[in-house]
C-alpha cells in the first residue's frame, strides 16, 4: 500500500504483522478462525472506526491473499464500498484447503458460501497463473456466485512474485473513473 499514491488502508489478517503475542491473539484467530464473524465484524469495526463521518466518498478495498478474504467479506457489511480488489485471494477457503491438504477453517465465514456481493460493488480479483498456494482454480467456485466480478490473470506471476514491483501500474488499471480521471 505504500506504492500506493492514493489515501488507501491496509487492513491485514488478525495477529499478523508482529502482533501474534499481543493479548487476545490466541492461536484460532490465526488459524481456524482467521474469518470467523467475530473477526470480520472487528475488522469492519475498525475501518468504520478511522473513515470520515458521511457523507464520505465511496470506499475501495483492497486486500492480499487471506486479507483479500477479508476484503471481499468486509464488504458486504461496511457501508459505501463500492470497489473490492482482492490479490491471490483464496476466496473458496474450503476449495483451498483441500487443494492444500489444509484441515477446513472451522469457524470462518467462506465468501463462497455468502450471499453474491451486490452487484454496485465492482469486484476485481487478481491471479498468477503460477500461483500454487493458492490456483486459480480454487476461486471457480467463487466466481460461479458473483456473475459480475473481473478476474485478472497475470501471466508468470505467483502468489509473491510480482505483484509489489508492479503495483502501481497495476492498480492504476482498476481505480474509478473519478479518480483517475484527476
Amino acid at each position: 500500500m505504500a506504492l500506493d499514491p492514493e489515501n488507501t488502508i491496509y487492513v491485514g489478517r488478525p495477529c499478523y504483522h508482529g502482533l501474534a503475542g499481543d493479548a487476545g491473539c490466541a492461536s484460532w484467530f490465526w488459524t481456524h478462525g482467521r474469518y470467523s464473524p467475530e473477526v470480520v465484524a472487528s475488522m469492519v469495526a475498525a475501518i468504520a472506526s478511522i473513515l470520515p463521518k458521511p457523507p464520505r466518498p465511496p470506499v475501495t478495498l483492497v486486500g492480499y491473499s487471506g486479507g483479500g478474504v477479508l476484503a471481499t467479506l468486509i464488504a458486504a457489511r461496511l457501508d459505501d464500498v463500492e470497489q473490492v480488489i482482492t490479490i491471490a485471494a483464496n476466496l473458496d477457503i474450503d476449495a483451498w484447503a483441500d487443494q492444500q491438504g489444509y484441515s477446513p477453517l472451522e469457524g470462518s465465514l467462506n465468501p463462497t458460501r455468502q450471499a453474491a456481493l451486490a452487484a454496485a460493488i465492482r469486484q476485481v480479483h487478481l491471479v498468477g497463473d503460477r500461483d500454487l498456494r493458492v490456483p486459480p482454480t480454487t476461486i471457480a467456485s467463487f466466481l460461479a456466485r458473483n456473475p459480475t466480478a473481473t478476474v485478472k490473470v497475470f501471466a508468470g506471476f505467483d502468489h509473491r512474485c510480482c505483484w509489489t514491483e508492479h503495483w502501481p501500474g497495476i492498480i492504476e488499471q482498476f481505480r474509478p473513473a473519478e479518480v483517475t480521471s484527476h
